[in-house]
């Protein structure tokens, strides 16, 4: 029998030797129950100010200023 796969005929895998049985494993801690995360503060993010930061001399803000082209620089400058 020729062993080497063709790439123009179906593609044949012997299952068994590549997927592993499930089995429980020494040491297996799928099945260990976490507790809950205690009370945590929500993060402070001042938006307001983070939109509104507009550097004085292009009149854009950080993000404008890295995904907007050179012409669209200028066209949302004057706005």
């Amino acid at each position: 029998m020729n062993k080497a796969q063709y790439l123009n005929q179906p593609f044949v895998i012997d299952e068994e030797k590549w997927i592993p049985k499930k089995k429980k494993a020494v040491g297996d801690q799928s099945s260990i129950e976490t507790p809950p995360l205690g009370n945590t503060p929500m993060p402070v993010v001042n938006n307001a100010a983070m939109t509104m930061a507009k550097n004085p001399q292009t009149n854009l803000t950080r993000t404008e200023e890295a995904l907007l082209s050179p012409s669209e620089k200028i066209i949302a400058g004057r706005t």
